[in-house]
């Protein structure tokens, strides 16, 4: 998705996972405002995962979270969507530890939020 200046974020209410910092600014929706890609780099899972997650603008400077926040190791928004949003691409270490992998899922916009849905 990009990234730059991280600057710190407040959230409200505050998902308890550390400082908030914006990793990129990005339309998931075409409505002309940025919505947040979000990284708290203090809460990371044993295989390398960061909490992030995905929050949809929602007038002046209120968001709302779509996705997450949940351990991951990225997220890529895609040129592909459903229902309107564009998808989104989530990466997950897979396999067992003397053989790892990397397994993607793509995330689609439904009932409000994203959700899995497991690439072939």
């Amino acid at each position: 998705m990009g990234t730059g200046a991280k600057p710190t974020l407040q959230l409200d209410p505050d998902p308890e996972h550390g400082k908030a910092f914006r990793a990129a600014e990005v339309n998931l929706d075409d409505r002309g405002q940025l919505d947040l890609y979000i990284v708290f780099p203090s809460d990371f899972g044993s295989d390398g995962a960061t909490v992030q997650a995905l929050y949809a603008h929602c007038s002046g400077d209120r968001y709302a979270p779509v996705w997450g926040p949940e351990y991951t190791l990225g997220l890529t928004v895609q040129d592909s969507r459903t229902n309107g949003w564009r998808d989104v691409v989530r990466s997950e270490k897979a396999g067992a530890p003397e053989n790892p992998s990397v397994k993607r899922f793509t995330l689609h916009f439904q009932g409000g939020m994203y959700q899995d849905a497991p690439m072939e």
